[in-house]
């Protein structure tokens, strides 16, 4: 009996001492983890056997006024500040996007913001999360946007679908095009109680993404980012549709420069502006020498000075262009990396439509 319980006193002394070495690591790695947070610092293994030990945590504040049309420049600011992140780096990178202060926020900011974050998540490394408006009317607005549809809470759930708005990514694929089409039946039922197809929203989703893929460097152009939103408006009386369109990539006039700048010099352009409104209006060739390129701008003009769509907005690289109202067309003090397309339609747009239709 004394050697058996010799022996079990022996176990029972050891499994102690196994017991007091998990606590001491597992009270030790908690105590890491509090000095990491605290600090940014932390272990992480990478490629070729070799360590970094560097976390940066980066919280971007989102102001008082996210809105594209009436402060771009505080909406600029924070996407080139989200664009500085996309070099490469060995660092761990955890982006905290604060959006809680916010009093004054439109679907245009939201949806730039969302084509953006969507880019950076595929970057390796790179973590991003946020906070959601505090005041409740422009949290209802953040909410209603679709902004939360592609995102996921702390928990890794899915938000539930919180309104009829839009915000869909669009691509070259069969699938996308069919989610484009339905997307803009269902504005259309918005508008007149019946589901139904709008051609002249198509042909201009089409031909911005065709654009942005002749434009784009053919390395890059896997990695296009387009994003459609839309939201429903106006009143009973007059309803209205407002679309969205986020292309993230070089830039109307980045790209023109570099592919006509001898040209656009000789022509003695001196404002940004009369450079990007000749685009529209087809004064610049295709290098190619292809008759079908270099289509897609002036038939989004022509769109809408038929009226088949009304209050158009091209944002890109540091011009506004206001094909509405010419006077708020400006040059911007900021840049926005990308290009950015807004327009309304109602029940006018579609009776000029019908009308052309019919005859």
């Amino acid at each position: 009996m004394r050697k058996e319980e010799k022996i079990k006193n022996i176990q029972l002394r050891t499994l102690s001492i196994l017991r007091k070495r998990r606590k001491s690591k597992e009270k030790k790695k908690r105590r890491n983890i509090l000095k990491n947070q605290g600090t940014g610092i932390k272990q992480d293994r990478i490629s070729k056997n070799k360590y970094t030990n560097q976390v940066e945590n980066v919280i971007i504040e989102g102001g008082t006024n996210f809105t594209l049309f009436d402060n771009p420049d505080n909406v600029l600011d924070i996407v080139n500040r989200l664009d500085k992140y996309k070099k490469p780096t060995n660092k761990i990178r955890n982006i905290r996007i604060d959006l809680s202060n916010i009093e004054k926020i439109d679907i245009a900011a939201i949806s730039f913001l969302l084509a953006k974050v969507n880019e950076l998540s595929k970057i390796q490394r790179i973590r991003i999360w946020g906070d959601t408006p505090s005041n409740p009317d422009c949290k209802k607005i953040f909410f209603d946007s679709g902004f939360l549809d592609y995102m996921t809470d702390l928990s890794g759930n899915k938000f539930k679908k919180q309104s009829e708005n839009f915000i869909i990514n669009v691509g070259s694929g069969t699938t996308r095009n069919k989610k484009v089409g339905k997307t803009i039946e269902k504005s259309i039922k918005y508008l007149t109680g019946t589901e139904s197809k709008y051609p002249p929203v198509y042909s201009i989703v089409q031909e911005i993404c065709s654009n942005s893929v002749e434009w784009a460097n053919p390395k890059m152009s896997k990695n296009i980012n387009w994003f459609l939103g839309v939201s429903y408006n106006g009143n009973a009386d007059n309803p209205e549709a407002t679309y969205v369109m986020t292309d993230v990539g070089f830039g109307i006039i980045s790209t023109l420069n570099r592919r006509f700048g001898k040209y656009i010099e000789a022509l003695k352009l001196t404002k940004d502006t009369e450079v990007l409104e000749r685009a529209f209006d087809r004064k610049y060739g295709s290098k190619s020498g292809e008759s079908n390129r270099n289509r897609g701008l002036p038939l989004i003009k022509d769109r809408h000075s038929k009226f088949y769509i009304d209050d158009l907005i091209v944002i890109t690289n540091n011009v506004l262009l206001d094909f509405r109202k010419p006077e708020n067309t400006k040059i911007m003090s900021k840049s926005l990396p990308g290009t950015f397309y807004c327009w309304k339609i109602n029940l006018k747009c579609i009776e000029t439509w019908n009308k052309i239709e019919i005859n």
